[in-house]
């Protein structure tokens, strides 16, 4: 009986031996699986650490680019503008230098418009005298009253042997006559001539010349001017009576 007992008793020994030898184990096994866990624990919060940081630096590093950025487009739109506000410099210098040059070239055209209606308005006009031209009509009219008051006594007693008062009168105005149509024939044709010459005109075709009034002035002060060289011969063709029908 005793035997069998202690038989029993070393029989539930082995057992709880067991049972204590597979609890120790599954307690070494929790314990690793423990102490894993909190490897694993660790290990995640150092990557959740480092994950927090990186969020911290990519958020960083946004703002920074986002800064960057709207800096970038405002330096952009600031130089666009300072471009823009030269090349509307640059427009406006060239229209301000067009108007420049055309109230220019206008006040050259109305100037040059002004000396061709002046010297259009004098040329040939005899209403209009030109105070610088020392023969005008009103100069030769002195002209003329000087020549009678000076010339006409000896004239009129050298024609005595003519006739009469009368007679020696008309005689007196027919060489004055003539003398004024001879020199007015030479006085065209020697402008025709010349007119002819200046063009390069082989004839004057229907009588007329294309010289501008400022030409056809300048030409007609030439010949006032050079009246004086003049004079030997047309009194040579005049006044020898070469040309004369009296």
């Amino acid at each position: 009986m005793s035997a069998k007992r202690d038989k029993r008793t070393l029989a539930e020994i082995l057992q709880l031996r067991n049972e204590r030898d597979a609890l120790y184990q599954q307690t070494q096994f929790d314990a690793a699986y423990i102490r894993q866990i909190h490897v694993d624990y660790r290990q995640l919060e150092e990557q959740l650490k480092k994950l927090k940081e990186h969020k911290c630096e990519l958020e960083k590093s946004h703002n920074k680019t986002m800064k960057d950025l709207v800096h970038n487009q405002k330096e952009a739109i600031i130089v666009t503008l300072k471009e823009d506000v030269k090349r509307l410099q640059a427009e406006r210098d060239e229209r301000d230098k067009q108007i420049a040059d055309l109230k220019a070239d206008k006040d050259e055209l109305q100037s040059k418009l002004s000396k061709v209606a002046g010297e259009k308005m004098l040329d040939k006009n005899p209403q209009i005298a030109d105070l610088s031209d020392s023969r005008r009509p009103q100069k030769l009219v002195e002209m003329i009253s000087i020549l009678y008051d000076n010339k006409w006594t000896d004239a009129f007693e050298k024609s005595e042997d003519k006739g009469d008062e009368k007679q020696i009168c008309i005689y007196l105005l027919d060489i004055f006559q003539a003398c004024w149509n001879y020199c007015k024939e030479t006085c065209e044709q020697q402008t025709k001539i010349l007119e002819q010459n200046l063009l390069l005109a082989s004839e004057n075709k229907d009588g007329l010349y294309a010289l501008s009034p400022g030409s056809s002035k300048l030409l007609t002060e030439i010949r006032k001017r050079s009246a004086k060289e003049m004079m030997p011969n047309l009194y040579e063709n005049c006044f020898c009576f070469r040309n004369l029908n009296l």
